[in-house]
């Protein structure tokens, strides 16, 4: 299966931990990974789910702070050092995208990523190893 590359547009989103109430967990980002999903859905189409060990190169695209906007070409392309944490956002993408792209994230076995200034998206490509 060729490697394809999925768009998602705003603001990065890293996961969040379980929250509790009386005693239960419930996830607070259910209704983002609803939505989410159905975005890349859209983009994946009819295509089979990817099998076998899989790469995921992935960039993530902050925005600028208001209070940095003089320094906007300067900034863009730059690495991004302040939080979300980018192992946590990467945690995200592979949770939104079980049993949409592929039946697993564990079928995951090299990630390549980076967190960089620009227009607020996610981009990111699966390819299917040998």
């Amino acid at each position: 299966m060729e490697a394809i590359t999925y768009t998602i547009k705003g603001d990065p989103i890293a996961l969040a931990r379980g929250r509790y109430h009386n005693r239960k967990v419930y996830d607070s980002q259910k209704n983002e990974k609803l939505v989410l999903g159905i975005t890349l859905l859209n983009q994946h189409k009819d295509r089979p789910l990817y099998t076998g060990p899989l790469q995921l190169d992935v960039t993530f695209y902050m925005p600028i702070a208001k209070s940095r906007q003089k320094q906007r070409n300067v900034l863009l392309n730059t690495y991004h050092v302040f939080t979300p944490d980018l192992s946590n956002m990467i945690k995200f993408i592979e949770d939104i995208a079980n049993d949409i792209l592929y039946s697993d994230d564990c079928l995951i076995s090299k990630i390549n990523a980076k967190k960089i200034y620009g227009e607020p998206r996610t981009e990111f490509t699966i390819t299917q190893l040998s």
